[in-house]
């Protein structure tokens, strides 16, 4: 959903370490060329995964201003729109400080002044331009892809190997960031960051505990030892939390009724491009295995305007094991409990209920299922 108000009011989703949420709110201060004719600017941050937050305003002469307040400091951008250009968009964090924000030749190199945040997240951005450019062009070469070579399997195993190396040579950046440098705020950031692909909470948890008492108590602070509990409990060797949620008829069904059987714990959506270009993959191995002891528990992120969707998908993509949601898209109650914060996801687990694997597509979901003995159940 989007909105679009002249003041920005966000909810409290970073971290107020600075001292900064006495000021009144943010005046941004726009300096570009002084030959630029009339352009739009828009502010826009994420207020949750299914929402933005836009403020606009009309430049003029090389000037313009926003103004407002935000709750909590908050990852943003300024795109800059005019009859002669493309759009042009400038990554920051918006803060309640005036600032200025000055662009010589694109927004992407623009100097910010005033901001003591923006000072410390150029420092912390330098780390992540190498994977963020190898993350860029996996999903670009997929993105660019025709839509056969991105149903072929081993293509997206390539992609995929190719994503994974990009996320590991990440977070290795961002602790040696938090070693480097250790601006509170940003490494902060980095470990929520790492959090979200990481098969190792327990360095997560060592790290997290040298920050300062402030920020570890903090509402980001708090949100991350919650998502650091959230991972231990869904980690390889773990007992799989339990849950109940209805099928696409409302029948009530338990992930533990399943117990016996090897099961895939699949978390998509209909409108995930990924996820139905794996389900294919997913329906060959189901059938290869399902005698076998093994199978598949769809839990979907659609919403409840959109179950026709999700019904369709199920038909269309010839999903023939049990399907689950309770149809609040992100907000999926299991979602929350498995820590899903992207999709395709998925964990696999054994007939005792204890997580053997976790990611496992294409040939690497294959492999797994030939190595695992057979169950009667």
């Amino acid at each position: 959903m989007i909105n679009l108000r002249n003041t920005l009011i966000a909810a409290c989703v970073l971290l107020p370490i600075r001292g900064w949420a006495q000021q009144p709110g943010y005046v941004i201060s726009g300096i570009l060329p002084a030959d630029t004719v009339t352009y739009q600017v828009y502010l826009q941050y994420a207020v949750s995964k299914e929402e933005k937050t836009i403020d606009s305003t009309t430049g003029a002469h090389g000037k313009f201003v926003l103004q407002g307040k935000v709750a909590a400091p908050v990852k943003a951008t300024l795109t800059i729109v005019s009859a002669y250009q493309a759009a042009q968009t400038l990554p920051f964090y918006l803060e309640n400080t005036r600032m200025t924000v000055q662009v010589k030749d694109a927004p992407q190199s623009a100097a910010i002044t005033g901001s003591p945040l923006n000072t410390a997240y150029r420092k912390y951005a330098t780390y992540l331009e190498k994977p963020e450019q190898l993350m860029q062009a996996v999903s670009a070469a997929y993105r660019n892809a025709p839509e056969e070579k991105q149903k072929d399997p081993a293509f997206r195993d390539q992609l995929d190997e190719q994503y994974a190396q990009a996320v590991k040579l990440q977070e290795q950046l961002q602790y040696e960031y938090i070693s480097n440098e250790g601006d509170p705020f940003f490494s902060l950031q980095a470990l929520k960051d790492i959090i979200r692909h990481t098969p190792d909470p327990a360095k997560v948890a060592t790290v997290f505990s040298t920050l300062p008492a402030a920020v570890r108590q903090s509402p980001d602070g708090k949100l991350l030892a919650q998502k650091i509990t959230i991972a231990r409990t869904t980690a390889i060797g773990a007992p799989a939390p339990d849950f109940v949620q209805p099928d696409a008829t409302g029948k009530a069904v338990k992930l533990s009724q399943f117990r016996g059987k090897y099961v895939l714990v699949d978390f998509w959506a209909s409108w995930c491009g990924p996820c139905r270009a794996e389900n294919p993959n997913l329906v060959r191995l189901y059938h290869a295995y399902k005698d076998k002891g093994f199978t598949i528990l769809g839990v979907s992120l659609d919403r409840k305007d959109k179950k026709a969707d999700w019904q369709k998908a199920i038909l269309t993509d010839q999903l023939s094991w049990t399907q689950v949601s309770d149809l609040q898209g992100w907000n999926n109650a299991v979602a929350k409990q498995y820590g899903i914060e992207f999709i395709p996801r998925n964990f696999l687990i054994d007939p005792n209920g204890i997580i053997i694997g976790r990611d496992l597509k294409g040939e690497k979901l294959a492999a797994k299922l030939a190595g695992l003995p057979a169950t009667n159940k």
